[in-house]
């Protein structure tokens, strides 16, 4: 119940100035739970359609080969900060014993990033 006796209908908007707190949150997604539910973020495209949104995403994404086991997200954007701003990088793990597969992916701020760091 919201404030006044009015019902929740499940869902809710958050408008973000900041880029970088938004791409936190989408990161947290996985994580989120607001008084014990469990919360599904999605990203709103405001004036770019999906295609566009994934066409870009694809030219800022790079894959990662020979990852070492241990390495962790920060680990993996602090090798490749020196290119350019990694939005997110994450590895891939087997899902069974959650081993380390040595690959994976990071994503760019800018497509220019991504190709320097080809």
């Amino acid at each position: 119940m919201i404030q006044g006796g009015l019902s929740c209908a499940g869902y809710g908007f958050v408008e973000l100035q900041d880029p970088e707190a938004a791409q936190r949150l989408l990161n947290l997604s996985n994580m989120l739970a607001i008084n014990g539910a469990r919360v599904s973020i999605r990203l709103n495209l405001s004036g770019v359609t999906l295609n566009e949104y994934k066409a870009d995403l694809e030219l800022r994404k790079v894959y990662l080969l020979g990852i070492p086991e241990d390495a962790n997200q920060s680990s993996i954007i602090q090798q490749l900060s020196s290119v350019g701003e990694v939005e997110r990088a994450y590895t891939i793990r087997n899902k069974r014993n959650v081993k380390a597969q040595n690959y994976g992916y990071a994503i760019f701020r800018t497509q220019d990033s991504a190709r320097r760091a080809i």
